[in-house]
């Protein structure tokens, strides 16, 4: 048995064929060395390791040469240099890695070693090679992940060494985003799993546009197998980029050429309808696809000029200029509409693509590819028209909505007026108490409506732009306790418990007042309203580190799923038939107060669960603010 082969798969074949191995006694007698060592140095000459020795270790056992690896993993390796003469008598310096380890015994030592003088003539030989080519070398040690570029990685990224200084983090800013991390994760795998990788990366020129880059990585392997470091080349590969996509264009080109007549009306006799005409416009080839959409036959088509197709639809200038394009040699892409032979218009997108001469560049034939689009732009007609209709009727909701509010404002306030009248008996008594129940119903069941009038007209003047706010100085400690004073018997009634939180005691704020007043007065309406028994509905006002006014109203009630919130968002919209047919409403106020806090620049923010409550948080820009100590009821 060979000892160095058993060791392969600790070293690698690359060190057990191509560096020094020897085996020594721990005297430095020589026992055995591989073929590179005794190609290299005279089999009698005097060395540091004394004579050698073959057959050592032929009789070793599978669990011996386990021990021997585990020994040589697990010892840290002694390093020295030494000048000694080869076979020719030239004195070269061989680094040594000396390992130590015992077997039957005995103490043995396993030395490696590098011929350094033709690695270092090596690396400086493959750098000048490497910059004549137009290739930088890379490295990223494994421990420290220190990187280093060679010159020329530095030239082809376009930055001087002095001022920049790569690391994996500065370097990321060299490559887009996406590559980068690309790049990255390469890195990382090589480091992990000893996987190569070549990428191909697209960056900015110092001088603008893109250059493209090859960059290639691998593993270093250390003596011992491990991972040491990532290594590679990089190159700029932009012109062997630019030279292939104008290979490939011209390959392409060429293949159309040579095949387009025996291909052609394969390929697109089915899809396009195909023509070929002569400089002059003269149709002298159709496939059947074309017939078929144009109405005319192949025989009464040949001959004839393309004008025979012609509608009223464009002007005489569309035409002018697809003729100067294509004349010109360029190619032309567009819509057309055509007359059929019955006279009825037809649509197509068409590529007229001009076939040149060779060596003028002239036009000779010029090859039409067009596609039917008549459905899409009858369907894009019915759309615009739908469009149309859709913008009126809109129109005409909001002018309704508007007529609609006004109309009714007269009435209403004459049947809450002559109410009110009655109630304060303003001509005396009425007699029957009943009377006054009636006469109150009449008088809510106005505000009501009046309320709802509102807020319908408010979402109207919203949605039509036409709703101004005037924010200025309110007291915003009275809006709170006005509040309480108004909700709080309407939650006692139904058995909840109504609390006013103001911890920053801020007095003052710079709103529209109207709006605030509507805002807590629609949210604490909600709340009320769908809370149960024995619960808590909380109004509360404070500020935030972000610079924002933050306003909540807080329940414990029936809670809402997410569809449900975005559902309660829209005008008019009404939560699930369990959930609201009990409760009146006509679903304005959650999508009004949405509107009237925008107006204020501010966000309205809803979380709330399923059987557990809500709780609507308005987030609103100070402005003017100021903070008083206030005293606020509960």
């Amino acid at each position: 048995m060979d000892f160095f082969k058993v060791l392969t798969d600790f070293f690698g074949h690359y060190v057990i064929e191509y560096k020094f191995l020897v085996l020594t006694g721990i005297d430095g007698s020589l026992l055995a060395s591989n073929r590179r060592y005794q190609e290299t140095f005279p089999a009698k000459s005097p060395d540091i390791f004394g004579e050698g020795g073959k057959g050592v270790f032929s009789d070793l056992t599978p669990d011996e040469a386990v021990g021997v690896k585990k020994q040589l993993f697990d010892d840290k390796p002694k390093e020295t240099v030494w000048d000694q003469e080869d076979r020719d008598e030239n004195v070269i310096s061989v680094k040594w890695r000396s390992f130590s380890f015992y077997l039957r015994g005995k103490q043995y030592c396993l030395k490696v070693g590098t011929n350094v003088s033709a690695e270092g003539y090596l690396r400086k030989r493959l750098l000048k090679i490497g910059e004549e080519a137009g290739v930088g070398f890379w490295r990223v040690d494994k421990n420290t992940r220190h990187v280093h570029w060679s010159l020329e990685v530095y030239k082809i990224h376009d930055v001087f060494a002095q001022n920049f200084a790569p690391t994996l983090e500065t370097m990321g800013e060299l490559f887009d985003e996406d590559d980068w991390r690309e790049l990255e994760n390469s890195i990382e795998e090589a480091f992990g799993k000893g996987k190569p990788f070549v990428h191909t990366f697209a960056i900015a020129g110092v001088a603008g546009g893109s250059k493209y880059i090859e960059v290639k990585g691998g593993p270093e392997i250390n003596v011992k197998g491990r991972i040491k470091a990532v290594s590679g080349t990089v190159r700029d590969k932009t012109r062997e980029t630019e030279t292939e996509v104008r290979y490939a264009a011209t390959s392409e080109k060429l293949s159309l050429a040579e095949n387009y007549t025996k291909n052609l009306e394969k390929t697109l006799d089915h899809h396009a309808l195909v023509s070929i005409t002569d400089t002059s416009g003269t149709i002298i080839y159709v496939n059947q696809k074309f017939c078929d959409i144009s109405g005319y036959s192949s025989s009464e088509l040949m001959g004839q000029n393309h004008r025979i197709l012609k509608s009223r639809k464009h002007k005489p200038e569309f035409y002018k200029e697809i003729w100067r394009d294509i004349s010109s040699g360029e190619v032309w892409q567009g819509e057309i509409c055509n007359l059929n032979k019955a006279g009825e218009p037809y649509w197509v997108y068409s590529t007229i693509v001009p076939f040149l001469e060779e060596n003028s560049g002239t036009p000779t034939h010029y090859v039409s590819v067009r596609t039917d689009i008549t459905e899409q732009k009858n369907c894009k007609q019915r759309h615009d028209d739908l469009m149309k209709q859709a913008l009126e009727l809109s129109r005409v909701k909001n002018d309704f909505l508007a007529n609609m509010s006004h109309e009714l404002h007269t009435p209403l306030n004459a049947i809450i007026g002559y109410s009110e009248m009655i109630m304060q008996e303003y001509f005396g008594s009425l007699g029957h108490e009943k009377y006054k129940e009636y006469i109150r119903d009449i008088h809510d069941s106005g505000e009501k409506l009046l309320g709802l009038v509102d807020n319908v007209l408010e979402i109207s003047r919203l949605e039509t732009g036409k709703f101004e706010i005037a924010p200025a100085a309110v007291c915003i400690g009275k809006i709170l306790q006005d509040k309480y004073d108004k909700f709080s018997p309407v939650a006692a009634a139904g058995g909840i418990n109504l609390v006013v939180e103001n911890p920053d005691q801020i007095d003052e704020v710079y709103m529209d007042e109207g709006a605030v007043r509507q805002i807590l007065s629609n949210l604490l309406s909600n709340a009320i309203k769908f809370s149960l028994e024995g619960g808590r509905v909380s109004l509360g006002l404070t500020s935030n580190s972000s610079g924002h006014l933050v306003f909540y109203v807080r329940d414990e009630g029936i809670g809402m799923s997410r569809d449900d919130i975005k559902l309660a968002l829209l005008p008019f919209g009404q939560v699930a038939p369990a959930q609201s047919r009990s409760h009146d409403g006509a679903g304005l106020g959650l999508p009004l107060c949405k509107h009237l806090v925008e107006l204020h620049g501010g966000k309205l923010l809803i979380e709330s669960e399923v059987g557990k409550g809500t709780e609507v948080t308005i987030l609103v820009p100070c402005n003017d603010s100021s903070a008083h100590t206030s005293a606020v009821a509960v």
